[in-house]
């Protein structure tokens, strides 16, 4: 950090220049649980989301089958998705604010009404 606030002189040029970061994240299971072949890709979400830490940010996550036991599941034409496990520890599902973001504002709602 120290080297970037030299070279940009400013904090706020810094923090400019790491907004618009892109996360891609993989599943960390690779191969099917059941026969234990390699998964496939099956679609990519992108989301806008929001932290202190990092400003705005781009979370990009994947979703991968098998192709042999993709609706192995109890519910009928229900896929057995593998995803990765460390996005939902950033970024809740369904919500684009990061958990950091969530925990300073409630922090500062307790401490308002305290």
């Amino acid at each position: 950090m120290k080297e970037l606030r030299i070279r940009f002189q400013s904090d706020k040029t810094v923090l400019d220049s790491l907004s618009g970061l892109k996360i891609r994240l993989y599943p960390e299971q690779s191969s099917c649980l059941i026969c234990g072949k390699k998964t496939n890709l099956l679609k990519t979400d992108w989301k806008t989301c929001y932290s202190f830490d990092l400003g705005e940010f781009t979370l990009i996550s994947g979703s991968n089958f098998c192709d042999e036991y993709k609706y192995f599941s109890n519910k009928p034409n229900q896929i057995i998705k593998y995803q990765s496990d460390l996005a939902t520890l950033i970024v809740d599902k369904g919500y684009e604010v990061a958990f950091d973001l969530v925990v300073k504002v409630g922090r500062l709602r307790y401490d308002d009404h305290r």
